[in-house]
Order: structure tokens, then C-alpha cells, then sequence
């Protein structure tokens, strides 16, 4: 069901610029079951009756739902080697995800820096959710997530121009 792909294999692994990707098809069953676990009781989710007969005509994921599968690629990619910590995300909801969606789940670092009072390195992200027919997004996002490891501070620290005290 997903295939994490990496445009910068093998090159530094929060280098301005890398993109990390995933696919992800939203099925009326995972759809349900997201937003069970989120207690999110909306007929839009589950109720395919209901549903049909919405704006959307048809079952739509939550939004905790499409927002976290798309965090999911940033957990999966940068937590291998040490702590991989969110500092913070901004969604911009663009249209429903329907039920039988196809996307792609994608990624750029866009900044990043030593925060010696955070004792790790931040990366900066500009993300989105698209549709993987007609390319059109879903959810555009944009973060933060704080890395703690040997091999990522060491990268970063060496430098100057990108360390911060903050």
C-alpha cells in the first residue's frame, strides 16, 4: 500500500532540497477505521448512505486522517537513526480526500540549523497530499521537526552559518 521513495539516496539526509515521498490509496476502510481511533463519530467517514447523498457524494477522510498520513512520511523517513521529534505543522485544507483516492504523500526540506538550546538539528519542511491522476492537492503543509543523532548534529554543527541558539 505505500512506497517510501527518496529523491537524495545516499546523500545527506536533510539536505535543502530533498524531497521524501509515499504513496497512499484512502479506502472507505481505513478511512473508518482513522477516524474511529480519532473519535471522530462523522457519517461523512463512515456512513456511506449518509454520505452519498453530502456535497461530497461519497465517504471523505478526516482531516486528523489526511494530515497524519502525510506527517506519517516525515516519522517513517527521519526516525530511523535517532529522535525525530515534531515541532510544529501549519494545514492548509484544499478539497476533500475521497474514499478510493490514489495520492502522493510529498515532502522538501527547505532550511534547516543547529539549535543548541534544543541540543538537535531543525528541519524545515514544505509538504503536500496530492492526487496521483489529475495532481491536484489536497492538503499543503509546511513544518518542523527536530532531529537528535550523532550522525545529524555532526553534519549540521561544522556549520557556522546554520547554528542558532534558539
Amino acid at each position: 500500500m505505500a512506497l517510501m521513495s527518496d529523491s537524495n539516496s545516499g546523500a545527506d539526509p536533510f539536505a535543502v532540497g530533498r524531497v521524501v515521498s509515499r504513496c497512499y490509496v484512502f479506502t472507505p476502510e481505513n478511512i473508518a477505521a482513522y477516524a474511529d481511533m480519532a473519535g471522530d463519530p462523522n457519517p461523512l467517514h463512515h456512513d456511506a448512505e449518509f454520505a452519498a447523498r453530502s456535497r461530497f457524494s461519497g465517504i471523505i477522510a478526516s482531516a486528523a486522517h489526511s494530515t497524519g498520513v502525510l506527517v506519517s512520511v516525515l516519522a517513517d523517513k527521519f526516525s530511523k537513526n535517532g529522535e525525530a521529534v515534531g515541532l510544529g505543522f501549519n494545514f492548509t485544507l484544499r478539497r476533500a480526500v475521497k474514499a478510493g483516492a490514489s495520492t502522493d504523500l510529498e515532502w522538501t526540506v527547505t532550511g534547516r540549523y543547529f539549535s543548541e538550546k534544543l541540543r538537535g538539528v531543525v528541519v524545515e519542511f514544505n509538504g503536500q497530499l496530492r492526487d496521483r491522476e489529475t495532481g491536484q492537492a489536497y492538503v499543503l503543509g509546511e513544518g518542523q521537526m527536530l532531529l537528535v543523532g550523532e550522525a545529524e548534529i555532526a553534519a549540521v554543527a561544522k556549520e557556522p552559518s546554520e547554528t542558532r541558539t534558539s
